[in-house]
């Protein structure tokens, strides 16, 4: 059985809506379960204070602008090393 904060260890997970709400607490739970999370959202401020509670990696962006979208996915995919 694993111990409390590591049942996730090694895994990653890309949570929208992270900076307040079901989204924000999701990205809280994964966080400190071990997982490695990056948190989407339009507001950096919010996302500001995830990372330091819980650190979260911030990923600013609107997810009804596709160029918007599709740079934030970038920016994770690049720093995970993913093609």
């Amino acid at each position: 059985m694993s111990s409390p904060g590591s049942r996730l260890a090694g895994r990653t997970a890309l949570v929208t809506g992270a900076s307040r709400g079901i989204g924000r607490r999701i990205a809280e739970r994964l966080a400190e379960e071990g997982a490695r999370v990056w948190g989407l959202s339009r507001s950096t401020e919010a996302l500001a204070a995830l990372e330091v509670s819980h650190g979260v990696v911030p990923l600013a962006a609107d997810l009804t602008d596709d160029a918007s979208t599709w740079g934030a996915l970038d920016q994770m995919t690049d720093a995970l090393g993913a093609p």
